[in-house]
């Protein structure tokens, strides 16, 4: 069985965004006076671009059957045209010459395979290479190339940017352990590079720098997840599933380069767990109903919190590892219930369901950011310019929703 497919996508992208201050005096952070002033709408603060990118894909996918043997073979190839420019010297980008940002192309191959080792389970293994393309601000950034006079005030995109390429391998195996309850157990490892960074490129004149988006990071995930499931039956359901993952690089945050070198921090040489590692996670969805009459579903989930940097004060004095702290836990319950009610209208059947949404049903408050300095979100070491009320910390919009109740209806026929 031969498959074969294409995908063109021409994008149209247009920006402009300015700055503009009140022409009177107002305060910063620190409650200090600074003076009133207008953004000139042709400096630095004012950019305009228009670009009209284009990706197109082409793949070719084989499946093969041989007696209790399935074997995918696949082909994919990747064309994206950026229609930008870029500086022909970095170090002098608003007035060395401009050429055309290339064409970016991957080749890349897939591959699965599936056969039986027992009468009710099989082995499973897949192959695969990956391709994306940054996002568009990292290409299409400050398209002036201007460089604001000082110590890296500005940040420029970069049109020739690679693609990130991701390196894909899982095996693992299904197990029918009785009837309608199964085993699945994978593991899986992700190569990842080409991902996002900065270099701060010094001026002719050595005053005025920038920080330039270049492709210097990488990463590695790996893992394994179990999962046991139960068919519906007998009013009941439910699907168990644990994953353990550890997701490390040399960096996660592009712009961090930019802050390390304006603080004289010394860039990261060894590899950390990345913003997004999140070393367990535990997923019970149970649901329990009777046919087109009653339900309740219920999804819960514990996970272990995201990786963060301590520092003495935010952004300022690292006093561990990179992302060598770990946030609070996350737990939350969501719970679904509806009851169906039956009649008819003349010759029409009718089914009336009454329905609860239940979110966050324990009204539990996970902390989804933190202070550097304390891993919490409901207090700081820091002094935030000389105010010392405790309040002065809190922020509501750094912990998950509250408790949510929608109640509805609706009428089926």
């Amino acid at each position: 069985e031969v498959k074969t497919g294409f995908d063109i996508r021409k994008h149209d992208l247009y920006q402009h965004d300015w700055m503009v201050l009140p022409d009177r005096p107002g305060f910063d952070d620190n409650n200090d006076g600074i003076p009133g002033n207008i953004i000139d709408a042709s400096g630095a603060y004012n950019n305009e671009y228009r670009h009209k990118p284009t990706e197109m894909a082409f793949y070719i996918q084989d499946k093969i059957e041989l007696r209790d043997m399935i074997i995918n073979v696949g082909l994919r190839y990747d064309y994206f045209d950026p229609d930008a420019v870029v500086p022909t010297d970095p170090h002098d980008p608003m007035h060395s010459p401009k050429k055309k940002a290339s064409v970016k192309t991957q080749l890349s191959p897939r591959f699965s395979m599936a056969f039986p080792i027992t009468a009710q389970g099989k082995l499973f293994f897949s192959y695969g290479h990956f391709f994306q393309i940054p996002s568009f601000n990292y290409l299409y950034l400050n398209p002036d190339f201007e460089v604001l006079p000082g110590l890296i005030k500005s940040d420029m995109g970069n049109a020739d940017l690679k693609p990130q390429k991701t390196v894909s391998f899982e095996v693992g195996f299904e197990q029918e352990l009785a009837p309608g309850v199964a085993i699945y157990v994978k593991s899986y490892f992700k190569d990842i590079r080409n991902l996002l960074g900065q270099r701060v490129y010094v001026l002719p004149g050595g005053s005025d720098s920038y920080a330039l988006f270049i492709n210097r990071d990488f990463g590695q995930v790996k893992g394994i997840n179990i999962s046991l499931d139960r068919r519906f039956s007998n009013f009941f359901a439910a699907n168990i599933d644990y994953t353990y993952q550890v997701a490390e690089g040399n960096e996660s945050d592009p712009t961090r380069t930019r802050r390390n070198f304006r603080l004289s921090i010394e860039q990261l040489k060894k590899v950390v767990p990345l913003d997004w590692d999140q070393t367990h996670a535990l997923r019970i969805n149970l649901n329990i109903a009777k046919p087109n009459n009653w339900g309740i579903n219920i999804i819960s989930r514990i996970e272990s919190g995201y990786p963060y940097t301590p520092r003495a004060t935010n952004e300022i004095i690292r006093i561990a590892d990179e992302n060598s702290a770990r946030k609070p836990n996350i737990f939350n319950v969501d719970m679904n219930l509806y009851k169906q009610f039956g009649f008819r209208m003349g010759t029409t059947k009718l089914t009336l369901e009454l329905y609860a949404k239940i979110y966050n049903v324990f009204d539990h408050l996970n902390e989804l950011y933190v202070w550097d300095s304390t891993g919490r979100a409901g207090y700081s070491m820091e002094r935030f310019g000389g105010r010392t009320t405790p309040d002065y910390a809190l922020r509501p919009n750094w912990y998950s929703k509250p408790r949510r109740i929608y109640l509805g209806m609706g009428i089926r026929f």
